[in-house]
């Protein structure tokens, strides 16, 4: 089997995880033991999920993280990860990456480090028995999963709109957040619908005509003028004014 084509798979089935800074703490309460990994080596340990090969990985640090040589870095936190017990299976690498003297070869480490590449480091503390505890020399606490909190809810929003259908929400903050794998937080904005009905309509109409011949020619008579609706009134709107004007005129004595 290529190496590079190996899918490592992380032991994550009862480790406890706490994020500290620039590290992480793993937990294994089994063992009674506490692993400290720095940020390449836990970037390394979390792509370990059985899909991802170890070419994604390397892929992943060049490109993630800037790693110049990202198949070096990658084997050594592989390596390193595998003498602490935390990965399911056991991980084949290259030749001349591991001696006598520890899991990485100590020439490719000074190799590595002379680069300047983000080398991985894994480091166990063993828990202290209850004796060494009643006498002070504690661990620190075991990461605890904390579920997401979130405040109530605010009142509603003023509708966008007095009619014709607007929106209205409301919203509600993280008062805690959500860490070590506890409940993730609900959805922080509602939206409703509001003031659904139709706007008014008001009436218009158009400008008035000329003044209509007078109805006589003495005596006495009428002439008139008129408009129309343009738009007719609905859902309340104001109605129309008169569509009709009538004058006298004309109203000298015939001779």
């Amino acid at each position: 089997m290529e190496l590079l084509a190996q899918r490592p798979v992380a032991r994550r089935v009862g480790i406890l995880i706490e994020e500290l800074g620039d590290e992480t703490v793993l937990y294994d309460p089994v063992a009674n033991r506490f692993v400290r990994l720095n940020g390449t080596a836990y970037f390394v340990w979390q792509r370990c999920d059985g899909a991802t090969t170890v070419a994604e990985i390397t892929a992943a640090l060049e490109q993630e993280l800037g790693v110049d040589d990202g198949a070096e870095v990658a084997w050594m936190a592989l390596d390193l990860l595998a003498a602490e017990d935390l990965l399911d299976d056991e991980v084949a690498v290259p030749a001349g990456a591991t001696d006598e003297d520890g899991p990485m070869s100590r020439r490719t480490m000074l190799r590595l480090a002379a680069a300047g590449l983000a080398l991985p480091i894994v480091a166990s503390i063993v828990a202290p028995s209850p004796a060494a505890a009643a006498s002070g020399s504690t661990p620190p606490p075991a990461p605890v999963a904390t579920d997401c909190v979130v405040s109530a809810w605010s009142a509603w929003s003023p509708c966008s709109s007095p009619c014709g259908s607007g929106t209205q929400t409301r919203t509600r903050t993280v008062v805690t957040p959500a860490a070590n794998g506890g409940k993730p937080c609900p959805v922080l904005s509602e939206t409703n619908p509001c003031n659904t009905q139709p706007c008014p309509v008001d009436c218009v109409v158009s400008a008035w005509s000329a003044w209509s011949p007078c109805s006589v020619e003495c005596g006495g008579g009428t002439q008139s003028r008129t408009r129309t609706v343009t738009t007719f009134p609905a859902y309340g709107g104001t109605p129309c004014p008169t569509l009709v004007e009538t004058n006298p005129c004309n109203t000298q004595p015939c001779p």
